[in-house]
């Protein structure tokens, strides 16, 4: 499900990146306050461990090419 803001952001979300690489990257680590720099990433398509998005983007590049999601559990009904 999409995540409405920075501030909603929670260890284990899922950050994608539009800016035309279509980067895929995982919310690692969190600070009690969410932002740019206190939202820790991983990645393994440039080997980024537990790197903070202040680092990889500024805040227009942000604004401009990162939404947020968080995956959900569905859980099947079970079989007849």
């Amino acid at each position: 499900m999409y995540v409405e803001s920075m501030s909603s952001v929670a260890l284990g979300d899922v950050v994608l990146d539009s800016s035309g690489a279509g980067h895929v990257e995982i919310v690692t680590n969190v600070g009690t306050t969410p932002s740019l720099s206190t939202i820790y990433i991983s990645s393994h398509t440039n080997n980024r461990y537990n790197v903070p998005l202040s680092q990889l983007y500024s805040p227009t590049q942000a604004s401009s090419y990162l939404t947020f999601y968080r995956v959900s559990a569905y859980l099947h009904p079970p079989a007849n």
